[in-house]
């Protein structure tokens, strides 16, 4: 892997959680938060967090990131 690539691995709760307006945060979202070269998994959980405004979680949200240095 070349240096600064990365790795994120999530479970099926964070693509599929869902806003009040029950649309789900899905791949899509995920995949151009990480876009971003600042990109961490403190500031993706964050922008679910805010996606489903105070929802109950109907599943675990798990992330892990693995970044080449």
């Amino acid at each position: 892997m070349p240096a600064g690539s990365r790795i994120v691995l999530y479970s099926d709760g964070l693509s599929e959680a869902t806003s009040p307006a029950e649309e789900e945060y899905g791949t899509a979202r995920i995949r151009q938060h990480f876009d971003a070269e600042s990109a961490t998994v403190e500031s993706l959980l964050d922008d679910v967090r805010g996606f489903v405004s105070g929802s109950p979680a109907s599943d675990d949200l798990t992330v892990v990131m693995i970044r080449a240095t």
